[in-house]
């Protein structure tokens, strides 16, 4: 098999921001998701580090909302609005990328190459000082007439409900994409939206108390895929995690969670969870930021399903600052995720190490390799041969550079290799 490869080149207009982003990479896309429905996407954006160390308040602060709701960029610097209507400001922006793509899975097994050319016309609002909305629809051509053409829409929105012993944060992700996936081996139609609900009380000067809720729904189409099809499932799910955080010092805190959830699988085996967590964030300086949360999820499947088990799960990521100029990002995670296979569902270990160093006074270089591993276990009582195993290692190296304050300019190159167990999903 040829290794796969893939190039591209993206553009994007706004009045508030002009960004040009290209890339060159090789392999199948690598990247670890702690969503319930997480997947291995073969086409990725470039990778992004966050510059500034969150306090000890926003760190503890585990809403939901940030986890998992779209990323909303408001315009950075000076900002003038000629589009406004009342507490409404318009940020108009309009995208171009071209990707080639090398070994892209088009069945099991059956590696292809095209271009990928993708319009991505959309608009992001500033809906008066706590609300924000962006909508892009991508317009995808592929030059290989085995893949389907189509149109995906997203949609995001975040809100701040302020209040006297509590403050209430709201986020909304929608998204109707079609595009190839790892562990299928095929182009899957899916249509998902995810709900946050995230309430912070501070008890007082060390106690607070958090509750978050999240509803989530992911549906799948495979009716344009050609025979023969893989057996997916949608998925229904509903969770929560309610957090106790103690504040030791100005910057360490802990917090003890429960929380739990029921996922409902369309067709397949329904199952239900509980949540019991602990968790550190502690700043030694104005340098470095260690968060990490660990605990167990027990988890109960219901008629025709396997015996209950419990798996350990945790999060830990390390931001160090070592130079002004130089970032490094440390991330490791161990989670329970749905799978698109019918009656599925995936142990995700991934971790993966981040180094963000800037060259000159608006040239940035960014490299990340990083490892996953799913394992694919049986929600029914099967032959306990029946796991299917992947392993995913990738290299991404990247440089940006702002150039004439509104434009964002973009080269990457990312190589993955792809091992699957199965054998049918195996690139290198």
């Amino acid at each position: 098999m040829n290794p796969p490869l893939l190039r591209s080149t993206t553009l994007n207009l706004s009045p508030a921001a002009f960004r040009l982003a290209g890339a060159v990479a090789s392999g199948l896309a690598l990247a670890g998701s702690a969503s319930p429905a997480g997947a291995q996407n073969v086409l990725l954006p470039p990778v992004e580090i966050s510059d500034p160390i969150p306090s000890v308040e926003t760190a503890s602060s585990n809403w939901v909302g940030s986890a998992n709701a779209p990323i909303l960029r408001r315009p950075e610097g000076e900002q003038k609005y000629p589009l406004q209507l009342g507490p409404v400001r318009f940020h108009p922006h309009l995208g171009y990328q071209v990707i080639y793509g090398d070994g892209i899975l088009r069945g099991t097994n059956n590696p292809s190459s095209t271009w990928l050319h993708t319009f991505s016309p959309g608009v992001y609002l500033e809906l008066g000082q706590h609300w924000d909305f962006d909508f892009t629809a991508a317009i995808n051509h592929y030059s290989n007439a085995r893949f389907n053409d189509n149109t995906g829409l997203y949609f995001g929105l975040r809100g701040l409900l302020p209040g006297e012993s509590w403050t209430w944060r709201f986020g909304y992700s929608g998204a109707y994409t079609e595009q190839p996936v790892i562990e299928t081996g095929s182009q899957i139609l899916q249509n998902s939206h995810l709900l946050t609900l995230a309430g912070l009380h501070e008890i007082n000067a060390r106690f607070s108390f958090e509750a978050n809720l999240s509803p989530e729904m992911r549906l799948t189409d495979l009716s344009q895929q050609a025979e023969p099809k893989p057996a997916i499932s949608d998925y229904y799910t509903l969770s929560t995690m309610e957090w106790l955080n103690y504040r030791v010092t100005g910057r360490t805190t802990v917090g003890a969670g429960a929380g739990g959830g029921y996922n409902s699988a369309e067709p397949g085996v329904d199952w239900v969870y509980e949540q019991f967590k602990g968790r550190l964030v502690w700043l030694p300086g104005t340098k470095l930021s260690f968060q990490v949360n660990a605990g167990v999820q027990l988890q109960q499947y219901l008629a025709g399903g396997r015996s209950s088990e419990a798996n350990p799960v945790f999060e830990a990521n390390v931001v160090y600052h070592l130079f002004e100029p130089t970032t490094l990002l440390l991330t490791a995670s161990h989670a329970v995720e749905n799978a698109f296979l019918q009656d599925r569902f995936a142990l995700v270990d991934a971790v993966s190490v981040a180094v963000r160093q800037r060259l000159f006074q608006q040239i940035y270089l960014t490299v990340q390799p990083a490892y996953n591993f799913r394992e694919y276990r049986a929600t029914r009582d099967v032959a306990a041969t029946d796991r299917r195993k992947d392993e995913y290692l990738s290299i991404y190296a990247g440089l940006s550079a702002r150039i004439f304050k509104r434009l964002d300019a973009t080269l990457f190159y990312q190589y993955a290799n792809n091992s699957s167990k199965s054998g049918d999903n195996s690139s290198t």
